[in-house]
C-alpha cells in the first residue's frame, strides 16, 4: 500500500506511535507501521528500507526507549541518505544519543513531553499535511526548503540549546584529552633525554680513565701507584 509517512518507534512506545498513526490517517494521511503493515515472513530490515523510501516523511519517536533500540539509527540513516524529511517528536526531556545528531543536526521538532496530547498530535498532522501536499504539488522538493516554508510551530528552544551545549562539552572533553596526552608526551621526552644524559656522562668518564691508564691498560686494571717503581733490568758485567 503506497504511504506518505513512516513512523519510526521503540517497540515499547508502539502505544504512542498507534496514537500518532490513527491521527494522522484521520486526516487522510497515509502511514506505513512495521507491527501492522509488515507481513508474516517478511524480511524486517528490507521491508523497512521499502517502506522508507517510499515514503515523503519520516516521524520518529524520540525517547529514552528509541535511544536504546539499535534499530531506530539504521532507519534514521536510511531516511537522511534518501532525503526523506524527518520531524523527531520528543516525548521526554532525554537527549537523542550522540550516533543520532548527525542526522537530527539539521530537522525541526516536536517536544510531547509525557503522553502526547491532542494539541501535540493535532499540530504535528497540520504539518505533516502540509509538507505532504507541497511534495506532491511540486515535485522533488529539498527537505530543507520544506521544513522552512512550513508554518512556525511551538518547537523547544531549549532543545537546540541542549543540542548545542552537548556538542560543546564533546568539543571540550576532546581538547582535555588532547592537552593531557600532550603532557604526558612531553614528560616521557623529558625523561628520556635525561636519562640519556645520564648514560652518557658515566660512559664518558669510563672512557677518561681508560685513557689515562695507558694504551695497554683496561677499564677494570687498578691504577698504579705513584711511589711504584719499574722492575729494573739485570746488569751484566764484562
Amino acid at each position: 500500500m503506497a504511504h506518505d509517512v513512516f513512523i519510526s518507534h521503540a517497540h515499547k512506545d508502539k502505544g504512542i506511535a498507534d496514537a500518532i498513526c490513527r491521527k494522522l490517517e484521520s486526516s487522510r494521511v497515509r502511514c506505513w507501521i512495521a507491527e501492522r503493515d509488515i507481513s508474516a515472513g517478511e524480511d524486517w530490515t528490507e521491508t523497512t528500507r521499502k517502506a522508507i523510501g517510499s515514503s515523503r516523511v519520516m516521524v520518529l519517536v524520540l525517547s529514552e526507549n528509541a535511544n536504546a533500540a539499535p534499530h531506530i539509527e539504521r532507519e534514521l540513516a536510511h531516511a537522511f541518505y534518501t532525503k526523506r524529511i524527518i520531524i523527531p517528536l520528543r516525548l521526554t526531556k532525554t537527549l537523542p544519543r550522540r550516533n543520532f545528531l548527525f542526522y537530527l543536526g539539521d530537522v525541526r521538532w516536536f517536544d510531547a513531553l509525557s503522553s502526547p496530547a491532542e494539541q501535540d498530535l493535532e499540530a504535528l498532522t497540520t504539518a505533516i499535511n502540509g509538507l505532504v501536499r507541497r511534495t506532491t504539488n511540486n515535485g522533488a522538493m529539498h527537505p530543507r526548503d520544506l521544513i522552512k516554508s512550513t508554518a512556525p510551530i511551538n518547537f523547544s528552544d531549549s532543545w537546540v540549546g541542549a543540542l548545542q551545549a552537548s556538542h560543546y562539552r564533546t568539543l571540550e572533553i576532546l581538547k582535555r584529552a588532547a592537552m593531557a596526552g600532550s603532557l604526558i608526551v612531553a614528560g616521557w621526552l623529558l625523561w628520556f633525554v635525561f636519562g640519556q644524559s645520564k648514560n652518557g656522562g658515566s660512559l664518558a668518564e669510563g672512557h677518561r680513565h681508560v685513557l689515562s691508564a695507558g694504551p695497554g691498560a683496561s677499564a677494570d686494571s687498578p691504577p698504579q701507584a705513584s711511589g711504584e717503581t719499574s722492575m729494573s733490568k739485570p746488569a751484566y758485567s764484562y
